[in-house]
């Protein structure tokens, strides 16, 4: 439905099917989309919060009769407004007539569902050496939710679509959106190559969960029956949980001769690592919050990029070793089973630029042991020597294999180390073992 001065278009559903039942696994892919969006101008003296006027265009516009409309003085019909906005908004005084309301609701049903895609990269340059090649699946892609606009959502056609603009109209979301399980195809040749290092991935078991949450009240619209439910009042929040079950990389890496080290041309340091990992990125977009003015004018409230501000607090991390172990000739390093570090951002806050502190916890566990150092005869390898032929070492002292520490990170990127919290109060010194 067009008129003079309101857009509507509805789409009561939106529906797409796949299904093949002939190959020899069959699939099933569905989408479920249902919607509206309402374009309507503005009421007399509405005004865009913070609206920064545009610089003066001139010219003459090139169709003489929407031109002539303008000079009229009549307010232009609302689907003109939206397909030539320049020609209307000639001035940097403006009209409420030139603003438009919107509203729009779209919700994505929960049979939503896409079956599998397989994504493969790769990348080679004739000017440099190595080349990469990755291949992977994705399974069981689903996504469910709604995204509508928030209340007294106004915008002038005539602004350019820049990141300061946008996000004066972030949306109110609700979306929840996934893969059950990803992995590296084991008949694939996946490797990255730089030319120095060669590695070869395998993964197994991975899965994805993102929820984009934003504009979905207060705490006193929580309803009782939802208690896991989060309120996200100003700005949008990004919550990705990810895993993998298992993962591996088997590289070689070239290294420069160093004879006073028995390091001699031609060697490599093998690597390989087996094990797991799990973490949680949360990422909040919301507006400044001022405590004190940073500067005698205050804050910059006509450009959002300096009016926002990014959290990542709570986010976290952790990896687990199953097994792991570098060589480099005849010497050889072996990483405890179960060994397993972490990562947790205490406190992190940055503004548009990505300028600002960051305070995070990190924890390492060796299980009670230590990484051994192994060493044999020059132009033999601890794998293939007997016990008698090599000799070992503990790389850690006791009381460092397993603890924790804090790190900060000043805006200017200097990083500084503390004690971490504890509850035992017989344990001195930067590091905080159990």
């Amino acid at each position: 439905f067009i008129s003079r001065d309101k857009i509507v278009i509805n789409v009561p559903v939106c529906t797409g099917r796949h299904q093949d039942d002939e190959s020899s696994t069959p699939s099933l892919s569905m989408l479920n989309l249902t919607g509206s969006i309402v374009i309507c101008r503005a009421k007399s003296g509405a005004t865009i919060l913070d609206r920064r006027p545009a610089p003066i265009r001139r010219g003459a516009s090139s169709n003489s009769h929407l031109a002539e409309l303008n000079s009229s003085g009549e307010a232009p019909p609302i689907h003109a407004l939206m397909l030539y906005p320049d020609t209307y908004v000639s001035t940097s005084k403006r009209s409420s007539n030139n603003l438009v309301e919107y509203d729009y609701a779209f919700d994505v049903s929960e049979e939503t569902i896409l079956d599998a895609i397989s994504l493969s990269y790769g990348a080679s340059h004739p000017m440099l050496k190595g080349g990469t090649i990755i291949s992977c699946m994705l399974e069981s892609i689903y996504a469910h939710g709604s995204v509508f606009a928030r209340e007294g959502a106004i915008a002038d056609p005539s602004e350019k679509l820049r990141k300061r603009n946008f996000l004066r109209h972030l949306p109110a979301i609700e979306l929840t959106a996934g893969i059950q399980k990803t992995y590296i195809p084991k008949q694939s040749t996946s490797y990255f190559d730089d030319g120095n290092t060669r590695s070869i991935p395998e993964m197994e078991g991975g899965r994805v969960m993102i929820q984009i949450i934003g504009g979905n009240g207060d705490e006193s619209s929580l309803n009782s029956q939802k208690t896991d439910q989060i309120i996200v009042k100003e700005g949008i929040k990004i919550i990705a949980d990810f895993g993998v079950s298992s993962f591996s990389s088997n590289s070689e890496t070239n290294v420069n001769e160093f004879p006073e080290l028995d390091i001699f041309e031609g060697s490599k340091l093998c690597t390989f690592i087996l094990g797991t990992f799990d973490g949680c990125v949360i990422f909040h977009l919301r507006p400044q919050v001022m405590v004190e003015p940073r500067v005698s004018t205050g804050p910059n409230v006509f450009n959002p990029l300096e009016a926002y501000e990014i959290d990542f607090s709570g986010s976290s991390l952790s990896l687990r070793i199953k097994e792991c172990s570098l060589n480099l000739g005849h010497r050889r390093v072996i990483v405890p089973t179960e060994t397993t570090f972490a990562v947790n951002v205490i406190k992190s806050l940055v503004n548009m630029s990505f300028e600002g502190t960051t305070q995070c916890e990190l924890s390492w566990d060796f299980q009670g042991s230590s990484p051994i150092l192994q060493v044999t005869s020059p132009g033999n390898t601890p794998a293939q020597s007997s016990h008698e032929d090599r000799q070992q070492v503990p790389v850690l002292i006791k009381d460092l294999c397993q603890g924790r520490l804090n790190m900060e990170i000043s805006p200017v990127g200097g990083l500084s180390f503390t004690q971490a919290s504890t509850s035992r109060e017989d344990k001195e010194g930067l590091y905080d073992w159990k």
